[in-house]
């Protein structure tokens, strides 16, 4: 009795041992898959802000075929743009927790990087509800705002 209780015993700590490590594992992939899409959505903000400047009168949402993206370019579904009154926007719909802060980083701490909320931009940094975006943006969307 005292050998099988002692199996268990070890039995269940191995088993705690795995799923923790199963937990710092998932941890790891989640920081470099965000880590990758923020990344993606720095390249792709340059190329929509570009297109913005190049083409003053665009509205709405523009085709990746048009825009001046490296070959390299791996693209996310999740990462989409969108062009108001001269202005670009990258936004990623349904962002993975942690996103905000990459994104905030890659783009050297920009105020123009938040999550929408209440139709407008709210950088979870600095506290402030900036900018309104456009209705098109989902609310809780990860959102890089541009100039044009």
């Amino acid at each position: 009795m005292q050998a099988l209780s002692l199996f268990f015993a070890v039995f269940i700590f191995i088993k705690l041992i795995s799923v923790k490590n199963q937990d710092n594992a998932d941890a790891i992939i989640e920081l470099g898959r965000n880590a990758t899409i923020a990344g993606n959505m720095l390249v792709y903000h340059h190329a929509i802000l570009d297109y913005a400047v190049t083409h003053p009168a665009a509205t709405g949402e523009v085709r990746n075929t048009v825009l001046k993206l490296p070959a390299w370019f791996n693209y996310d579904p999740k990462i989409k743009n969108f062009i108001s009154n001269g202005k670009s926007y990258v936004y990623c719909i349904n962002p993975e927790p942690g996103l905000i802060v990459d994104l905030f980083i890659k783009s050297h701490g920009s105020l123009l990087t938040g999550i929408k909320y209440r139709g407008g931009l709210y950088n979870t940094f600095s506290g402030i509800l900036s900018i309104y975006l456009p209705e098109v943006i989902p609310d809780n969307s990860v959102v890089y705002a541009g100039g044009g």
